[in-house]
This record gives structure tokens, C-alpha cells and sequence, in this order.
């Protein structure tokens, strides 16, 4: 997943952002973020994730930062709207 200063200001934060190279690691999700729905991104499966290939950072973890995944969880509950207008 890369998430770029280059784009559109909600999309360089990954909202509503098609993955680019992510394989077996988009989950069958759609989106890297989908506001307000944490179950339905990319971003937070693959934090929660320990499997090769998927989890994310791919290394130099062994464990799921249980806090910081709350956090970003939380942070993508708390964006309105949605990704169908696109």
C-alpha cells in the first residue's frame, strides 16, 4: 500500500484509494480507507494481519500493536461519507 503526498488531498491519506500492488494483502477489500468503515479497509486488515505477505509493516514485527491499531480503527470511524461517488 502507498499512500502519496502527490494526490488529491483525501486520497494522499488513502481514502477511498484502489490499492495498486497489494495481492493477497487488499483482503478482497476495495479501498485502502473507506471512512467511516474500518472493517471495510485495507489499512487496518492488514495491521491486524501476521500472516506473510499481508501483514503490515511486512517486517520486524511479530505481534499486532493492539493501541495502535485502536487508534487508526477509531481514526477511520471518525471520517464522513463514503467511497460511491467515485
Amino acid at each position: 500500500m502507498l499512500l502519496e503526498a502527490k494526490v488529491d488531498a483525501d486520497r494522499h491519506l488513502g481514502l477511498c484509494k484502489p490499492p495498486v500492488a497489494a495481492g493477497r494483502g487488499t483482503g478482497d477489500h476495495l479501498f485502502d480507507i473507506v471512512p467511516g468503515k474500518p472493517d471495510d479497509s485495507i489499512l487496518p486488515f492488514r495491521m491486524a494481519s501476521h500472516e506473510t505477505g499481508v501483514m503490515m509493516p511486512e517486517q520486524g514485527r511479530s505481534t499486532t500493536h493492539v493501541e495502535g491499531l485502536k487508534l487508526i480503527r477509531d481514526w477511520i470511524a471518525e471520517w464522513p461519507g463514503d467511497c460511491s461517488t467515485l
